[in-house]
């Protein structure tokens, strides 16, 4: 069996020098019933997991990547579908107006700390979600 790559992106800007990060509110279903989550998706045929994860940014939000940050972790996880690999980024992007599709009810811009306690994390340890926010802040 083929394991599909998939991306997971925390979107974050530079607010007077501070970092806040974009905890985006799922349309409710039965594959989401958390409260905040962040930009995940699909990797397409002949895409790289960097492109892949700008295109569900702009898709998802309506938002352009300025700079995309590598977070060197990677989540395995099966569902109805099957086996998956989910790469993690950080992605910087400028101002603009949200525009989200219809997997997202609702968003909010939180700083770090509540980002990381608000937000859904199925890769168990919150912890682990700390280091990877922690690149993105260095």
């Amino acid at each position: 069996m083929k394991i599909k790559q998939k991306v997971w992106v925390a979107i974050y800007k530079k607010v007077d020098e501070k970092v806040m990060y974009l905890a985006l509110k799922p349309t409710p279903g039965p594959d989401y019933m958390y409260d905040y989550y962040v930009v995940t998706g699909s990797v397409e045929k002949g895409e790289s997991v960097e492109d892949g994860a700008k295109r569900e940014v702009k898709e998802e939000t309506g938002l352009d990547v300025k700079k995309l940050i590598n977070l060197k972790h990677q989540l395995k996880f099966d569902d109805r579908r099957g086996s998956n690999i989910e790469y993690c980024f950080g992605a910087l992007v400028d101002e603009g107006e949200i525009i989200l599709n219809e997997e997202h009810i609702g968003y909010k811009w939180m700083p770090k700390d509540e980002f990381i306690k608000q937000l859904w994390w199925f890769g168990g340890d919150k912890q682990v979600l700390a280091k990877l926010i922690d690149r993105i802040d260095a």
